[in-house]
C-alpha cells in the first residue's frame, strides 16, 4: 500500500484516501476507489493504476467452503501448504482462537471466526 499512496506525494486528500484503503486486510469499499479517483485522478495516474491492481486482487464474492478459501490462501500467499510455515500450522493446526462465540451462523462464519487469529501470521497483507 506504501508503494501505491507514495505516488500522492505531497497532496494530503489524494494520500489519506489511498491510505484508507490499505488500512485494513478486507476488500476495500466502492466508495473508497471511487474517492481515491476522485481525488488522485488528475494528482498521478500511477497511483490510480496501482490501487487498481490491487483492488482487483480481490474476489467478486467470498469463498464459499475450506476448499475454496484454501485455493485462495495458496494462490495469494505464493505457496503450498508448508509445515513449518506459522500460518500454515496455524489454519492447518488445532489451534483455537483466544476466544469463541457461540452465536455464529454459517460454517464459513466458524471458519473465519475460528481461523482469523492465523492471519496475522501471514507473511504479506495479501496472503
Amino acid at each position: 500500500g506504501s508503494v501505491c499512496c507514495s505516488y500522492a506525494g505531497r497532496h494530503t486528500n489524494c494520500r489519506e484516501y489511498c491510505q484508507a484503503i490499505f488500512r485494513t486486510d478486507s476488500s476495500p469499499t466502492v466508495s473508497q476507489i471511487k474517492a481515491v479517483k476522485e481525488y488522485c485522478q488528475s494528482i498521478s495516474p500511477e497511483l490510480i493504476g496501482c490501487v487498481g491492481n490491487y483492488t482487483m486482487s480481490y474476489p467478486i464474492r467470498s469463498p464459499i467452503d475450506k476448499h475454496e478459501i484454501m485455493e485462495g490462501l495458496i494462490d495469494e500467499c505464493g505457496s503450498q501448504p508448508l509445515p513449518q510455515d506459522p500460518l500454515w500450522q496455524c489454519f492447518l493446526g488445532s489451534a483455537h482462537p483466544p476466544t469463541k462465540r457461540e452465536t455464529e451462523t454459517s460454517p464459513t462464519a466458524k471458519m473465519d471466526g475460528a481461523k482469523l487469529h492465523c492471519c496475522s501470521k501471514a507473511n504479506t497483507s495479501l496472503c
